[in-house]
């Protein structure tokens, strides 16, 4: 019996899903437009829901194409646009619509910041120049112009870290994507209250999700997902797992062994 890796990625326009063999040979491939939203000025948005229908749909159309069995996909990994900000509330729900990487709200922020010295203090922690689309200045941003969306978060995810969830139900944070966030304290690998503070946003602690690494595995598909993709629901195959690239991974790291 063949086994199948399947890939996720998200960017700012489009959402990917691809099929390959075990030795990286390309299955099916198939693709699902984004609409960016731009309501204001430099304001670059996205609906949450839609991006996970376009993705589903997207999984959904490589299996077809493919005449493969879902429990020969032995793993799914995602990947996405960093930075920008995506939003969960109690319930799972969005928030308010997701922040592109490419948006500029923030801008003000950053000049305050700037004049302030406050680039040149934390680097030594977050080894991160300062911009307007990272989630540090898009929450302060939020805190200050939206608190009613500040203040209902439960969850700040990265785009692949919210496909993830809709994939499995569970909420994990991936390392190398939120090292370049400034929300983390890389000599520590940690997040880090002081460093929070400094950016206005302490109370923000509580909204960061526990850190996995890029090659861990991060759930299975659930009922509702396996109904939306055509993947194969939970026990035993597959699980979802993360990484930024799959080729980072070990061949033998992919075996059902290794997965189970």
């Amino acid at each position: 019996m063949a086994s199948y890796l399947l890939g996720v990625d998200n960017g700012c326009t489009v959402s990917k899903a691809g099929l390959f063999t075990l030795d990286g040979k390309e299955v099916a491939v198939a693709s699902a437009q984004t609409e960016v939203i731009c309501t204001q000025p430099r304001w670059q948005e996205r609906d949450m829901e839609q991006m996970w229908q376009g993705t589903a749909d997207a999984i959904k159309r490589v299996v077809a194409q493919a005449r493969v069995a879902p429990q020969d996909i032995v793993c799914v990994t995602c990947t996405g646009h960093g930075n920008g900000l995506y939003l969960i509330d109690k319930q799972g729900k969005p928030v308010r619509n997701a922040i592109l990487s490419t948006d500029g709200r923030a801008k003000n922020i950053i000049k305050q910041w700037l004049a302030q010295g406050l680039d040149q203090a934390v680097r030594p922690k977050t080894m991160q120049s300062l911009w307007p689309a990272q989630p540090n200045a898009l929450l302060a941003w939020l805190r200050e112009h939206e608190p009613q969306s500040y203040h209902g978060i439960k969850w700040v995810l990265m785009a692949k870290d919210f496909i993830r969830y809709k994939l499995t139900g569970q909420v994990f944070a991936e390392l190398t994507d939120f090292s370049g966030t400034s929300l983390m304290n890389l000599q520590t690998r940690q997040y880090e209250q002081a460093l929070l503070e400094d950016f206005g946003i302490g109370d923000a602690l509580d909204y960061l999700p526990p850190i996995v690494a890029s090659a861990d595995l991060c759930g299975q598909v659930t009922k509702d997902a396996g109904r939306l993709t055509g993947l194969a629901q939970a026990h035993p195959w597959p699980r979802v797992c993360l990484t930024l690239m799959p080729a980072v991974c070990p061949r033998a790291w992919w075996t059902k062994a290794s997965c189970a």
